[in-house]
Order: C-alpha cells, then structure tokens, then sequence
C-alpha cells in the first residue's frame, strides 16, 4: 500500500515542477517583450533627440548614461521581480494559486501537500492514507499545469509593437541619420562633428589610360543640397599651371565630364565647396599606329592593266572584282605583337610582322569597307582605326552595234551582204559569232535552230573594232530561192575570266531575197517618184517664170525699184533655192536608182550607162549662173541701179529660159529611157517565166516518175527526202500565173508610155501583146497548178513544157524589139547630129565669110545688108539651137557645154546685128569672132559626140587575140598588185596600221578596182560573155572582196590566198582561150582560096572630115596668132572645097 501512495505523490511533486516552469516561462516572456518595448521605447527616443539636437559630448555622455541606468531599471522591474517572486513561491502558495484557478481543486491539493508535510490530525494511519489516495485521484486528472498560458496578452503586444513600428518607420525614413545618430550615442565621450548636406564621389579617381584615349569622369553628388556649380582643376604632366573649369551641377546629381584625346599625363581634382578632393593622377600608356600606309593593286590578267600604286595613305580602293589589294603597313608608336585586315562582314585576314612592317593582301570579291587592327603585346589596339572603303568597278558587258546592213536588207542574185559590226569593250573579246537561220520560205520548211560561224576578231585587242566583211550567204550554205527571208544576229564575249564571259547581241534583223518582179515593183515606185518629181520642178520652174515676168514688167513701165519689187526678187531667190534643192535629191534618187538596176542587173550594160548619164543631165539642171543673176538683181534693186537693173533681169532671163530647157530635157530622157527599161524588164520577166516553166517541168517530171514508181512494184522506190510536193509546185505556178499578169500589164504600160514618145515600134508591141493575150498564159498557169493537185503530172508536164516555148519565144521577139528600138534610136540620133554639125559649120562659114566683109570696108557704118545677113545667120543659128535642143531631149550623152555654146553663139550674133545696127562694125567684127568660136567649138563637141554615138552603134565583139591580149594585161597587173599586198602584209604583220599604211591599202583597193573595171568592161563583150560569163563573174566578186578588204584596212593570209586564185584564174582563162581556138583549127576543111583586099582609101568627104576635126582641136589649143590666122586659113580653105563639091 505504500507504494502506490509514494508514487502517486511524486507524480503531484513533478506536476507541480512543471506547474512552476511553466509559470517562470510565462514571467520572462512577459518580462521580456514588456522589457523590450520599454527598451526600444527609451533608446529610440535618445536617438531621435541625439539625431535632432545634435547634442553636445556632455549631454549625449549623460544622456547615455542616463540610459544604461533606465536600461537596467527596466530589465529589474520586468525580468528581475518576476524572477524573486517566483523563487519565493513555495509549493503551498502555489497548490492555493492552483485551487483558486481550478475550482474542482479548491484546497484538495493545498489538503495533500499538507497531509505530506505531516501537518494532520491524530487519525489513524490508514485512515490518512485512504485521504491521500483519494485526494490523488480526485487531483489527478484535473490538468492543473494548464494554469500558466505562455500567450502574451494583446494589450501586452500592442503596447511593445508600438515602439518597435515607430522605430522601424523613422529607420525608413532616415536611415542613415538614426544609424548615425546611434553611434554616437554608444560612443557618449567621443566628440563628432555635425556632417554636411551632400557628399561627392569621383569616378574613375587614379586610373590609367592609353595615349589618345579619353578621360571620362563622373561626379556624384548625394545629401539635401549641394552647390550650384564645381571647379574641376587639370594639371599636365610639365606644367605648373592647372586648368580650371567650371561645370554646373545640375539637378540630378551626377555631373560628367571628358577630356578628350589625352597625349599627356595629368593629375585633377575636384572642388565642391566646402569639399575639396585630394589631386587624382592619371597615367599614360602608348598604343600602336599606322604611321604609313601604301597599297597596289594587282588587276585580273585577262584586263591586260599594269599594277597600280595608290598613292601614299590611300587606303581606299575601288577596282575590279578579282583584283588583288596588296598592302605595306608601316608601325610605330608602340611594338605590335598582332596586326589584322578586318572586315564588316566579321572576316579577318592576318598580316605577317616583320620589325616595324606588316604586309598583307586580299582579293576584293565585295563591297564593303576594311581596316587595320595593331595589338600591343598588353592588349592595347591602335585607336580609331580608319574604315576604308571597298568599291567594285564593274567590268561592263560588251557592246555591239550592226552597222550595215540595215533592218530589212534586200539582197540581190549574188546573195551577199555586206556585213559590218562594231564592238566595244573595256578589256577586250574573246569570241564574235554570226548566227542565221532562214526564217520564212514559201517552199521550204522555216528552221528552228540558228546555225552560227566565228567572225574574225583582230586581236583581244584593241578595245573598239569595226568588222567589214561581205557575208557570201552561198558559203554558208544558204541556197536562197526568191522570197526566202533569213533572220541572223551578231553576238560577242567580253574576256572576263572573273565573273565569267558577258556577251551582247544585235537585234535579229532580216535579209529578203525578193522575186524578180518584186525588184522591178520597187524599181517602179522609185522611178514613178522621179517622174513626179521632175513634173513637180517644172511646174515650179513655170510660177517661177511668171514671177519673174511680173517684176520685169512692172520695172520696165514704172522705171523704179521699190520695196515691192525687192521683196519678189527675194520671193525669186528663195523659189531658185528650193528648187535647186529638189533638183538634188531627185539627184540623188536617180543615183540610187541606177545603183540599184546595177547591183541587182535589172537592166543591160547600155541602159545603165544611159541612166548614169540622165543622172548627170539631171545634176546639170542646177543652174549658178541663174542663181548669180539673181542676186545681182537683188543687189541692184537695193541700190536704185537701173542700167545694172536692166542688165540682170536680161540675163535672168538667158539662164532662166535654158534652166526650163534642161529640166524639160531631163523629163523628157527619163520617159524615153523608163520605156526602154520597161522594156527590158519585160524581156527579163519573160526569161524568168520561161526558166521557171523549165524548172516545173523538170520536177513535174519527177513527181510522174515517182507516181509510176508506185504504181509498178518492180521498180525501185523513190528517195522521199529529195522528191519535190505537188503542193509546193502547185504555189510556183499560181505565182507564176500573178507574175504573167503583171507582165501583160507592163506591155500596156509600154504601150501608153510609146503614145507620147516619137520613132516608137507601137505596132511591133501590139503585135506581141495580141500574141500574148491569144495565149491566156496566166489561165492556163492556173489550170496547170489544179492539175498539179490533182495529179495529173503528165497532162501538167506537157503544159509546162509548151508554155516554156511560148515563153521563150516571146523573150525573143521582144529582145528583137528592142534591138530593133534602140538601133533606129542610134540611127536617128546620128543623123540628126550630122545634120546639126553640117549646119554648124555651115554657119560658121558663113559667118567668118561676113565677117572679113566688115573687115574689109573703110568705114564705121556697114549698111543695112549686112544687117540683114547677120539676121539671116541668127535665124539660121536658132534652127540650129532647135535642132539640137530636140536632140538633146534624146540624147543623154550630150553634154550642158552643147546648147551652152550654141546659145552663146547666138548671143554673141544678136550682139553683132546690135552693133550693126548702131553703126558699129569694129565692135560687129568683135562679136562676129566670138560667135565664130562658139560655133567652131560647138561644131568639134558635135564631133566628138557623133564619133562617140558611131562607136557604140558599130562596137561588135572582140577578136580573140583581143580578149587574150586583155586577160594577159590585167593578169600582169594583177600579179604586181598581188606582189604589193604580199609585201604591205610582210610590213605591218604584228603591229598596229600607220596612216602612211592604211593610205597605201586604199591605193591598192584603187588598183584592184582598176583592174576590176577592165574586167566588167571585158564582160560586156558578146564573145567575151560567151566564152567567160562564169569566169568573168567570179573574178569580179572576188576582187569586190578583196578590196572591201583593203578599204577597211583588214588584210589577212587569205586575202593573199584569194589573190593568188584570182591570178591563176585570169591565166587559166587566157589558156582556155587558146585551148578553144587550137580545137576550132583543128576541124578539118577543103582547101579554098582567100582574097584578101586592102582596107579602101578614105574618101576625101572623111578625109575632110577629119582635117576639120583637126582643125578645131588646134584652134581651141590655144596658139600664136600667126599659126592660129594659118589654121583658120586652112579651114576656110576646106570648107571652101566642101562647098564646091556640094554644088557638083
């Protein structure tokens, strides 16, 4: 039983322990906050009175002690009571404390504690024991430790938490001023001095920079206020002296300051009143420069440039893409450890160092800009490098330009063209090339694809280069039929082997092989607009007259010039220019003309050199001495002159009047020879149309094989590739029918055309044309191209066969036409000379005759008769003039000089009647001698243009030994000239052409178309065409090529190749010759006897003739006066022998 009880009590002794501890807890937690607040409290307030007041050393020494004693006051009262207290509190006290709280307790426990002290009554033993027991079980499970609450009350907290808010919001507010103010507290005996408002923090103070760099520095300024401005004081190494500036403060604290470009060491100080700072120093290291700088740039190969130097600290490059920059760099200042090429697109290129040199190079692919980074072996770099550019030139494309020919050529039989390119680049070629394709064909398959050749460059270089050269379309393999248009370009490189080749090409342009009725069509439009041109000029040369008659009259009534009147002699100046103006270009449209008849032989050898002279009549029509006149008159009617007025609108007149002739002329000789042409050009659609027939039939021939081919198995097919197409024949010949049209439309053009022409065969024509229409040629072309469809190849073969007669035969009968035409026109024209040159110096006898009467009187006064016989001979003299005007209308040989002399002639007789008339004779033998010169002159141009017309009426073919002795002639020059270009080539061979040089190559072209002349005129014989034709026009068109050649100054080893051909062809000809002749020989005949007669004598009308001839020639060669009075005694003589055989 006493165990349980001894436990029981010490479990009540140890709840009571914990009781006791719990309750010591809540006292110094209590003690503590309340110590805490009362704390805070009290040094919280001493340090704001510290932080306001500023107190001096002895209150803020007694102020602190003050609260060391009110700290430890404060601790006692909070932390130590409680502590005594609870030590005095024995268990008793404490189980009364427990009852009071615990009412279930009351004085249970007090009761037991009691009963264990032995304070009890006398009851018995166990009777206390059970008391106890139950007292313990009454007590035990009321959880008594519970009393004691460690929760602090909130009255408690929020009376501490009060000062600590406070504290820590001033702590916010003023952090700096409490902390210091604190301080100063702890520190009671030691003296501070007040702080000021601001406080100044330099940056970067000591430091050390690189010699050219930049001082930054940065001033801070912190506190309420701070002055207005600072005083930075600077001293460079050297100098006694600091530099001050001045520098606002500002509102925001922070002030900045530079020195750029420091060169010097320095020290500096800042000055903010009351702070002054102590003497910062800064300190200089040395960084690398680029003290010199050279580059050379290395162009790419193929430009051909030298290297380039810049000059010197030319960093900039702008040059080629490729070229290499090459650099030397030269350091100092500082020793370089690392030099660098740096560039914006972030690539870097080392350079090699070698002391105090860097080199480098790059190859410039790109725009952009480059520099030079130098590093010291510490880091530091050269400052501010320069950035230098980096531009590329670019290497312009290659330009071309097709001079010749132009857009649309038309070519002509010989299928050339002249060819000439123009390139230009700024380095040079590698290749030109010729591109050509036939584009358009009426009876073949246009191509696709272009086909091409090199064209000669002459070398990379030069830079410029024209190219002529005549393009052979045959060579090329071109076989071009009539219609056929071929389209081609030029294209070339440029030498770039950087960016690769650029190339330039011309526009495709055409060249148009037309038919021959097509060339005949534009040759008509041409010559229609000469026609109308020469009506045009003759119109205008009427107004023109009729002004002038005007202004003559109204001069010669009112006898004075006024404003009027100079203003039509102006109106008159200006109508004389414009149609001297027109009067050129019809020049010059006659000139093209006729070239082109010529390039394209459209007419024969005759027709052409008749128009070559119509287009010298024609350039005649221009008259300077009417435009002389003119403005003579002009000059008279401003200066009131009217004799000289007089006098000029008299030979106005004169010229003005053989002007009108000579247009007259010209239109006249242009529709005499326009017939004559047409004409011909008939004759050539008619041999067209007839080999064309020819052409039909043979295929036609073909096509019947082929379909019988295919209709006997035995027989071996027919190559499909080469076999003509029905269709394609079946075209031919409807455009055959068209051109048959045409040429019945020509022969009534003829027809019209020979209306208003004398001496014409219009009944001849009407004949062939009544032929022509009797045929249906154009029908029957029609029925033979629907039988060409249709398959009739037999039927359409025998057609085309006798229309090719019919054809051929009409070719003849109007080739016989116009022989026949021409001839009667010779003839007629011959005669009418011999009759003019009869009268001519019928006259000039008679002349001469009336002349040595005058001569012979005594006296001054001739007499009326010899008036009258002047008369006689002036009437006789406008016959004459008449005669050879009209004449002149069909002769375009005859020359301007002619009628000029005739009417000179005349004049100088009209000249003589007026002397004569006055009286005169001494001045009428004058003039009479005047006009006997113009007609002896007049009667030797007479002469000399009838022997001209006889020798082209009677020219017949040439001997044989004629046209060998002409080959053997123009083969020895041709080989002289061969030798000369062998030589020129030897000289310039690798250098570039000198003046004296190029001269030398037109005199050679000179020579060769010498040569070549002498060939033309050879083929223009009938035997010689006989035997040559083939020969004949091959040489020429080689020698056309050859001096093309040395016009353009390209000679090359095949120009001297085509020469040596040219000369083995013109000896081959001469040996063909012979070969001809000794088989002609060798035909065997019966021997016969040859008469042969001596040439007959010369009649003594020729041999006169001749004389006569001679004669003039003398007088006009300008002899002494005694022979010249011998050579006219001699001609009088004859004429006087002329005229008694006449009157036999």
């Amino acid at each position: 039983m006493d165990r349980p009880a001894y436990t029981d009590t010490a479990s009540l002794h140890q709840r009571l322990a914990r009781t006791r501890r719990r309750l010591l807890a809540a006292y110094l937690l209590q003690g503590g906050v309340q110590a805490l607040g009362l704390l805070v409290l009290l040094w919280g307030t001493a340090t704001l009175i510290e932080a306001l007041l500023w107190l001096p050393v002895g209150l803020r020494t007694g102020l602190f002690w003050g609260l060391v004693a009110g700290s430890a006051g404060v601790l006692a009262w909070t932390v130590g009571r409680p502590l005594i207290t609870l030590r005095r509190l024995s268990d008793e006290h404490l189980a009364r404390q427990i009852g009071r709280h615990f009412p279930e307790i009351a004085d249970r426990l007090v009761n037991l504690l009691q009963l264990e002290t032995g304070r009890r009554s006398a009851a018995p033993e166990a009777l206390l024991l059970r008391a106890r027991e139950q007292l313990t079980r009454q007590i035990a499970p009321v959880p008594f430790e519970q009393m004691v609450s460690l929760r602090l009350p909130p009255r408690l907290l929020s009376l501490t938490l009060t000062p600590l808010l406070l504290l820590g919001t001033l702590l916010f507010l003023a952090p700096d001023t409490l902390q210091h103010a604190f301080a100063r507290l702890l520190a009671p005996g030691q003296p501070f001095e007040r702080p000021l408002p601001f406080s100044l923090t330099v940056s970067p103070g000591s430091t050390e920079l690189a010699r050219g760099d930049t001082l930054h520095l940065t001033i801070t300024l912190t506190g309420t206020q701070w002055p207005e401005q600072l005083t930075i004081r600077v001293r460079y190494a050297g100098e006694v002296r600091a530099e001050t500036f001045l520098l606002p403060s500002g509102a925001s604290g922070h002030v900045r300051f530079t020195l750029p470009n420091l060169q010097r060491p320095l020290t500096y100080q800042v000055e903010a009143p009351p702070i002054t700072t102590p003497w910062y120093r800064v300190a200089l290291r040395e960084r690398p420069l680029v003290r010199r700088l050279q580059l050379t740039l290395h162009y790419p190969s193929y430009t051909g440039l030298p290297a380039q130097t810049l000059p010197p600290n030319v960093g900039n490059v702008s040059a080629l893409p490729g070229t290499r920059v090459e650099l030397n760099v030269r350091t100092g200042a500082a020793p370089v450890a690392l030099a660098l090429l740096r560039f914006d697109d972030g690539t870097t290129q080392p350079m090699t160092l070698h002391d105090s040199l860097a080199r480098g190079s790059f190859i410039l692919r790109q725009p952009g800009h480059y520099w030079i980074e130098l590093r010291t072996p510490d880091g530091l770099t050269n400052p501010d490098p320069v950035r230098y550019s980096l531009e590329l030139v670019p290497d312009d494309p290659p330009t071309i330009t097709l001079l010749q020919p132009e857009a649309v050529y038309t070519l002509d039989d010989a299928l050339q063209a002249p060819l000439q390119v123009r390139v230009h680049d700024d380095f040079g070629f590698t290749a030109l090339r010729l591109y050509w394709r036939l584009a358009e064909s009426h009876f073949r398959t246009p191509e696709t694809e272009f086909s091409s050749r090199p064209l000669p460059l002459s070398t990379p270089r030069p830079l410029n280069q024209e190219l002529q050269q005549l393009w052979n379309l045959r060579a090329d393999g071109l076989d071009l039929v009539p219609g056929d248009v071929v389209e081609y370009y030029v294209q070339v490189w440029d030498n770039d082997q950087i960016s690769g080749p650029k190339t330039a090409r011309t526009p495709l342009q055409h060249l148009r092989l037309p038919s021959l009725a097509e060339r005949y069509e534009q040759l008509d439009v041409a010559q229609d607009e000469v026609a109308e041109g020469l009506e045009s000029v003759r119109e205008q040369a009427e107004q023109l007259r009729s002004t002038f008659q005007e202004l003559r009259e109204t001069i010669q009534r009112t006898r004075q010039a006024g404003w009027d009147e100079q203003q039509q002699a102006e109106q008159l100046r200006r109508q004389q220019e414009a149609l001297e103006e027109q009067v050129e270009t019809l020049a010059r449209q006659l000139e093209r003309i006729t070239r082109e008849m010529e390039a394209n032989r459209l007419v024969s050898e005759e027709t052409l050199e008749l128009y070559q002279e119509l287009q010298r009549v024609v350039e005649e029509i221009q008259s300077p001495e009417l435009r002389e006149a003119l403005e003579r008159l002009q000059e008279a009617l401003r200066s009131l002159d009217l004799p000289r007025l007089l006098e000029s609108m008299e030979q106005i007149e004169f010229n003005e009047a053989q002007f009108r002739e000579r247009i007259e002329r010209a239109l006249a000789l242009f529709r005499r020879l326009r017939t004559q042409q047409q004409l011909e050009e008939a004759v050539r659609r008619a041999e067209a149309l007839a080999r064309l027939q020819e052409r039909l039939a043979r295929r036609t021939a073909q096509l019947e094989q082929q379909q019988r081919a295919s209709s006997s198995p035995s027989r071996a097919p027919v190559d499909s590739t080469t076999r003509p197409h029905p269709a394609t024949l079946a075209r031919q010949q409807e455009q055959a029918s068209e051109e048959a049209r045409q040429l019945e439309s020509l022969l009534e053009e003829i027809r019209r055309q020979m209306e208003s022409l004398r001496g014409m065969p219009r009944r001849a024509l009407d004949s062939l044309r009544q032929t022509l229409r009797r045929q249906q040629l154009p029908e029957r072309m029609q029925q033979n191209a629907r039988q060409l469809r249709q398959g009739n190849f037999s039927e359409a073969r025998q057609e085309q066969q006798q229309m090719e007669q019919q054809l051929e035969q009409l070719a003849a009968r109007l080739e016989r036409l116009r022989q026949h035409m021409a001839g009667s026109q010779r003839q007629l024209n011959a005669a009418g000379l011999r009759q003019a040159l009869r009268h001519v110096l019928l006259l000039s006898e008679l002349q001469e005759t009336l002349r040595n009467e005058i001569r012979a009187l005594r006296t001054e006064r001739a007499g009326a008769p010899m008036a009258r016989r002047q008369e006689q001979l002036v009437q006789g003299t406008r016959t004459v003039t008449d005669s050879l005007r009209q004449l002149a209308r069909r002769i375009p040989q005859m020359d301007r000089a002619v009628q000029q002399r005739a009417a000179e002639a005349l004049q100088a007789m009209d000249h003589a009647i007026g002397a004569l008339t006055e009286g005169s004779a001494r001045m009428a033998s004058s003039y009479q001698t005047t006009a006997m010169m113009h007609l002896n002159e007049l009667a030797r141009m007479l002469a000399d243009l009838l022997d001209q017309l006889q020798q082209q009426q009677g020219m017949g073919g040439l001997s044989l030994e004629q046209i060998i002795e002409q080959l053997q002639r123009m083969a020895g020059q041709q080989q002289q000239l061969n030798e000369q270009i062998q030589q020129l080539l030897n000289d310039i061979q690798g250098t570039r052409l000198a003046t004296d040089q190029l001269e030398r190559m037109r005199q050679l072209a000179r020579q060769q178309e010498a040569i070549r002349r002498q060939l033309q005129q050879l083929a223009r014989d009938r035997e010689a065409r006989r035997r040559l034709l083939g020969d004949l026009d091959a040489l020429a068109r080689q020698m056309q090529e050859t001096i093309q050649e040395l016009q353009q100054g390209q000679i090359s080893r095949q120009t001297l190749e085509r020469q040596r051909r040219i000369l083995i062809r013109l000896l081959e000809a001469q040996h063909a010759i012979r070969e001809q002749e000794q088989e002609r020989r060798r035909q065997s005949r019966p021997g016969e006897d040859i008469a042969r007669e001596s040439p007959p004598e010369l009649t003594p009308q020729q041999e006169r003739n001749r004389l006569r001839r001679a004669l003039i020639d003398a007088l006009e060669s300008g002899y002494a006066p005694d022979y010249e009075a011998l050579i006219k005694r001699y001609f009088e003589l004859l004429e006087r022998m002329q005229h008694r055989q006449n009157n036999r």
